[in-house]
């Protein structure tokens, strides 16, 4: 069939200028036997290949002297055209032509095709392709709510990130703000354990002067009272050792408190608080 179209075109063609071409005429390119029916709509310009002899002699007013050769360059400038309609019927078809044979199939909708493309065709036309049955294609309606559920996946995704987000940082800060509570309280103790060091460094220079002065004293009276100091500085003493030692184990709690999460007990936190440390866990 190919070759009979071409002896068909070398006979009857000759070269014209695209510009020149009216609506529904025949072309084709000097080296290419394909013959396309040209079609103008809406400003754009197509194309539609004619599948076989039988198909062009079928169109009554086509005729093979009429047919133009025309450059590939201009040829170029038509879009090819897939999509046709029987006279007489409003259902689409995609037409898939191999050499002198082709498919056929009904679209479902044409939302997303370019419908200025479609061309009308005959029935004799349309009997030439082998019905491939139909070609689901997502109608207007299924596109917009299909964008829409896209959206709103989006939207909650997004959303989704954002709390992921949020949680994370409120965590960090949750995180930071607890880590400058305790670091605060850990100062606030070694203050206190380092204001305990130096009492006892001051008391012990004290009880040593207390015991010289009670060496040189002769009075009884005196020696009573140099003593009564004496005991009163030892246990003020001792009293600072045992709280600078509950402290430092304090210590140690609230940093495997802060390391691994181990509970301070609730007696050495009571024993913060009387000291005006506020400490929670």
């Amino acid at each position: 069939m190919k070759k009979i179209l071409l002896v068909l075109a070398i006979l009857f063609a000759f070269p014209v200028s695209a510009s020149t071409i009216p609506e529904g005429a025949i072309v084709k390119t000097a080296g290419n036997p394909d013959v396309y029916i040209v079609k103008y709509n809406a400003g754009k310009q197509y194309k539609r290949l004619v599948l076989n002899p039988l198909v062009f002699k079928s169109y009554g007013h086509l005729k093979w002297e009429n047919l133009l050769t025309i450059s590939d360059s201009e040829m170029s400038l038509y879009t090819t055209s897939s999509l046709v309609k029987v006279d007489g019927s409003a259902e689409v078809y995609e037409l898939t032509p191999t050499g002198d044979n082709g498919t056929k199939q009904r679209l479902t909708s044409t939302w997303g095709r370019d419908v200025d493309s479609v061309y009308i065709i005959n029935s004799v036309d349309f009997g030439n392709y082998e019905d491939r049955g139909d070609k689901y294609v997502m109608s207007r309606e299924e596109v917009v709510a299909l964008d829409q559920k896209e959206a709103e996946a989006e939207a909650k995704a997004e959303a989704e990130a954002a709390r992921i987000a949020a949680e994370k940082q409120e965590a960090a800060d949750q995180a930071l703000y607890e880590q400058r509570r305790i670091d605060s309280i850990l100062n606030n103790i070694n203050f206190i354990v380092s204001a305990g060091n130096a009492e006892i460094l001051s008391i012990d220079k004290d009880m040593a002067e207390n015991r010289e002065t009670y060496k040189n004293v002769l009075l009884l009276t005196e020696k009573d009272r140099l003593d009564k100091e004496y005991r009163a500085m030892l246990s003020r003493k001792n009293f600072l050792i045992d709280q600078n030692n509950k402290l430092n184990t304090i210590i140690y709690e609230i940093n495997d408190y802060r390391k691994y999460g181990t509970i301070v007990p609730a007696i050495d936190r009571a024993y913060l608080l009387l000291l005006g440390i506020d400490f929670q866990c």
